[in-house]
């Protein structure tokens, strides 16, 4: 009988090693998995069409009660998706693969089809749940007041360990509520995410540590972002042409760090910090804010930042007045800082080249403790 070659074993052993490493690590919409592989449940394995007509609710939603049974992730091929009110689970992922611009929105798009629905993706109680790369989309509608995503703890106390939500590489776009509704969490990372045109706030939340990292809030109703938050970072923000404040801190807060964001156009203030105290804001642009404040805190009185506060430190920051794009309009804003009823503020080591049109600091109410000093600046000349 021949003996076998080397090089038939070697022939015979490679195609084992393929067939096995070949096979998807994957687990099918009905099967169990161990505790350590990844489980993916394709919304289309469960009836999704994502041809932007039919309404795929049903479909998702059985997808995501499979994955809630194995902490799985749910993937949204590219497609459009019309549906209504989703619910979330703890230690879940919903996924898709994010393609979406400014203006022009590809990937997996998530299209709310039901204006009396109070949100999108419910994840009240969802500890630990992922949102990444999905597209969510609505048409502003007035007569509604549908938010995006929500966590809405309402008269129940706060957990007491982290909810820990994460939200990345998402755009928001055309709620007639807030694009993020949070209320009484504690953890929320968001980082990469688009979150305009939304008629009521960005996002708008009630809670502690946060984590907000080079997103972009524009064009929305209310505020960019704004709520009563204690300790939080800002940080690599564009925050622009929404209608009230660009960031709005509220009363109870403290315990910020907010460093390198552009805040421009807003209706408001760039920054109103509303009685928050212990706070560092650094190395941020302001340009043209206040476009827009006779309805809000500072009514005539527009500025780049509004600041009410104890222990705040500003300094390091670029200040400028200026009109609207294309236009020679009028100029905003009139003075660089609003500052209201503050104690033990240092703001200094800023500029405001052309920062303003009447003055560099407007004061109201007592300030005291407060050192405002060496912060080079000059008006608008306004002939641009």
């Amino acid at each position: 009988m021949p003996k076998k070659t080397p090089f038939l074993f070697f022939i015979l052993f490679a195609l084992a090693c393929f067939g096995k490493e070949s096979q998807p690590n994957r687990t099918s919409a009905g099967s169990q998995n161990s505790p350590n592989a990844e489980c993916v449940f394709n919304v289309r394995d469960f009836g999704a069409l994502g041809d932007g007509k039919t309404s795929d609710t049903k479909a998702i939603q059985r997808a995501i009660d499979a994955a809630a049974k194995v902490n799985g992730t749910v993937y949204f091929p590219d497609g459009n998706y019309p549906c209504a009110s989703l619910k979330g689970y703890p230690n879940i992922k919903l996924k898709g693969d994010p393609k979406w611009g400014y203006s022009i929105s590809h990937g997996a798009n998530l299209i709310l089809n039901d204006y009396a629905a109070e949100c999108l993706i419910d994840i009240t109680d969802a500890k630990n749940i992922h949102l990444s790369g999905l597209n969510m989309n609505a048409k502003r509608d007035p007569n509604s007041k549908t938010h995006c995503i929500m966590f809405d703890k309402k008269d129940k106390p706060r957990n007491r360990d982290t909810d820990t939500i994460t939200i990345e590489d998402c755009k928001i776009r055309g709620f007639s509520g807030h694009g993020v509704y949070l209320n009484k969490v504690f953890v929320l990372i968001m980082r990469r995410c688009m979150v305009n045109k939304n008629l009521g706030d960005g996002v708008r939340s009630n809670g502690c540590d946060f984590y907000i990292i080079d997103n972009v809030f524009g064009g929305n109703g209310g505020n960019g972002f704004g709520g009563r938050i204690s300790s939080g970072m800002f940080t690599h923000n564009r925050v622009e042409w929404n209608e009230a404040y660009g960031l709005y801190l509220g009363k109870g807060g403290n315990y910020w760090s907010i460093t390198g964001n552009q805040f421009d156009h807003n209706g408001g203030a760039g920054i109103r910090i509303d009685n928050v105290w212990s706070i560092a804001v650094s190395g941020n642009t302001f340009r043209r804010n206040g476009r827009n404040s006779a309805g809000l805190f500072e009514g005539e009185n527009s500025a780049n930042m509004v600041l009410s506060s104890n222990g705040a430190a500003v300094t390091g920051n670029a200040f400028m007045a200026g009109h609207t794009d294309g236009k020679k309009d009028y100029y905003t804003p009139r003075y660089g800082i609003y500052m209201c009823d503050s104690k033990n503020c240092a703001v200094t080591s800023n500029t405001m080249n052309h920062g303003y049109t009447e003055s560099a600091v407007k004061y109201s109410g007592e300030n005291p403790g407060c050192i405002v000093k060496d912060n080079p600046s000059s008006k608008h000349p306004q002939n641009y």
